[in-house]
Order: C-alpha cells, then structure tokens, then sequence
C-alpha cells in the first residue's frame, strides 16, 4: 500500500509519518528545557497514543523536521512574495496580510485565520511597525530573523445546499527577498522547497528601478528629502535579473527545459503607485478602487484592463527597454498578469524617516485575488 505523504506548510518537509510530542512538563524537564518541544517517538496519525515516558494521552502533532504543530489541512495555497531589497515587498506583504484578515476574506464570505504562531508573529514584526509606529519596514539583513512563512487558515463557508459546511484552505505566504539567490544550493534549500511546492508567485517590482520614474519623482520634488523610497541602484537592469534569476532558479528545481514554460502562474505587480499616478492617464482603470472585494466576485474585465495598462506604461518608460521584461516573462512564464499597487496609499508617501499616515492601500489586494482564482480557491 502506498504511504500518503504529508507536507508541512513551515518547512515544506513531506514525511508519511506524524510525531507525536508530549507537554507534560515532567516530560520537557527531563527531556531538556533547550527543546521547543520534546521528542517522543513516531507513531502513524491514529488515536489513544501514550507518551512513552509518563503515559499521559498525546494530542499533540508536529512535523518531524521542525517540530511545528502539524494539522491534517494540508496547504493548497503557497505564494512567496519576491523583490529586492529595496521594493516595498516587506511593507506590501504586512499591509497584504491586514486586509486578508480583516476585509478580504470577509469579502468572499470566509475568514483568514492563523496557524500556531503566525498570527502572533505577524502582529510582532509587521502590525506593530506599520500599523502602531506607522513606519515602512526597515532594510533588513539578506537573512533576517523574519525567515518563517506566514500560514493561515482560509476558511469560507459554503453556499446553496452547502451553507452550512466549511471549506479549509491553508495558505502559506512567504516574505523572500531576492537577494537571497547568491546563497549556494545548500543554503537556499528550504527556499528550493518553497518553490517546488508553490502555487504562484508575486513579483514585486520597484518602480524607483527605471529613470523615467526616477526623473519624473526628482522634477516633482526632492525625493532624497520629502520621499523615503530609496532610489534602487542599477536601474533597469536590476528588474531583468530578478525576473532572470528566479526563473532560473525554478527551472533548477523543476527540471524543467529551457524550451518549456514553467507552469506557475505570476503576478507582476509594481509598488509604490502613489509616487507615479501623475504618469497615469486620468480615465485610467488603475486610478479606480479595486472591484472584487466589493463585488465579492473576481471581476475579469478589470483585471485584464489593469494588465494592459500596466503594460503600456512599461513600454513607455525608459524609451521601451522594458519591452524586454515582456520578453522574459513571455519566454519563462505560461501566464502571467501586471498590476499595480500602492501600500500606503495615494498621497502617503512616507516622510523622511520612513514615516507615514495611517496605511489606506490601493489595489493591493489584485494580485492575491488573481492567483486564488487561477488555483480555483475562489471564483
């Protein structure tokens, strides 16, 4: 018989066995206190099991590999959100994770709930900083303490004859920035399982990347003074190898050839709208409030006007070398949509010393509601 392999939605570790650990303090005192969680033995996922020590009733599952508390929801959802330092990914990805939980979700009729200690740790290194001392996020380290992914539970209640049943969707995202590539193979391990097992990718781009946006900000004000958005070093170049780099990377995992596509669907999504809606035409649909929550439905029409106006943009600047991105996504990805999306809100740039108002993000949430609808995890 074939052994039903399980996947942790922290380390992406698939095991067919489920440890069973003990929190009889007896058992972590004489086990040692260094332990998270002491060891008892594997045993298959099934009732009554004793601790082997002190006989007490063990109900408590956890991955073998990273002794994290297990459930039998197995994550159908896992999206790493990538960009450079630099992006505005991190400021993105804590406003994101606020609006899952608290319209979102609400919107299409379920609830985002935490798993162990993510919520817990998603109010510690996100909330506290944007939403209590509103400060962007700051430059962290290639390999910050912040390194765990962050799993809810998405659930939502059914509808019609179903009402009054759940549907579980456990959804991992994953704050990884893309400098971490220069790490060898050994290190990028767990970042190789993340990608192996994930359903899509956001993409961050900063729009501080191409000299277009650059001298457009510099001739409407001082952005060294009045703007704390660093201008990212390298320009254009910067984005072709992000887009280059992470592509590679899949096909490595995958093995996939290169006149194959890889299969993951990627959104695109450029940050900090706020600072270059002037370069936005006035009749614009990315001037507009993002549908679908509102309309409780993912509304196509829009999300396909948002791309070719993203697009159009992009060929515009920089006299077209951004054609080039095109190309790149084209040539790697089987789909792939732009959008653009500002964390903070129009006209809350943040001041120098990375202060702002109190966050009122546009169209942030399109890029997520895109990919739930290409997994089938919404309509």
């Amino acid at each position: 018989m074939r052994k039903i392999k399980h996947l942790c939605p922290f380390c992406f570790h698939k095991f067919d066995k489920t440890l069973f650990l003990c929190l009889n303090k007896r058992c972590i005192e004489k086990k040692g206190k260094h332990l998270q969680y002491p060891k008892s033995q594997l045993f298959n996922t099934s009732n009554n099991i004793k601790c082997t020590e002190c006989g007490q009733l063990l109900h408590t599952l956890v991955c073998p590999n990273c002794l994290r508390p297990y459930s039998k929801n197995e994550p159908k959802f896992i999206v790493p959100i990538l960009g450079n330092l630099c992006s505005g990914k991190s400021t993105y990805y804590g406003v994101l994770i606020h609006k899952m939980i608290n319209r979102i979700a609400h919107s299409f009729n379920g609830s985002f709930e935490g798993v162990d200690d993510s919520y817990l740790r998603y109010k510690c290194d996100y909330e506290s900083a944007l939403y209590n001392g509103m400060q962007v996020m700051s430059t962290l380290p290639v390999r910050y303490a912040v390194n765990l992914p962050m799993v809810f539970d998405y659930i939502r209640r059914g509808s019609g004859i179903r009402k009054n049943s759940f549907n579980v969707s456990t959804t991992v995202i994953y704050d990884f920035t893309l400098d971490n590539m220069m790490l060898t193979d050994e290190e990028l391990d767990f970042e190789n399982k993340l990608f192996a097992n994930a359903s899509g990718l956001i993409l961050v781009i900063d729009p501080l990347s191409f000299n277009s946006v650059v001298d457009f900000v510099k001739a409407k004000t001082n952005i060294n003074r009045n703007i704390a958005y660093k201008v990212y070093e390298g320009g254009y170049d910067n984005v072709s190898k992000m887009i280059h780099n992470i592509s590679q990377r899949i096909r490595k995992t995958f093995k996939i050839e290169k006149y194959k596509k890889i299969q993951i669907p990627a959104a695109v999504v450029i940050s900090k709208y706020d600072i270059f809606e002037d370069l936005v035409p006035e009749a614009s649909t990315l001037r507009k409030e993002s549908p679908h929550c509102k309309e409780r439905k993912i509304n196509d029409i829009d999300i396909r006007s948002v791309h070719a106006e993203v697009a159009a943009l992009l060929n515009g600047w920089d006299h077209g070398l951004s054609e080039q991105i095109e190309l790149l996504l084209e040539t790697n990805f089987k789909t792939h949509s732009y959008f653009a999306v500002s964390s903070l809100g129009i006209g809350n740039s943040p001041k120098e010393g990375g202060t702002f108002e109190f966050p009122y993000p546009h169209r942030i949430e399109d890029p997520i509601l895109w990919l739930m609808k290409e997994n089938m995890i919404i309509k």
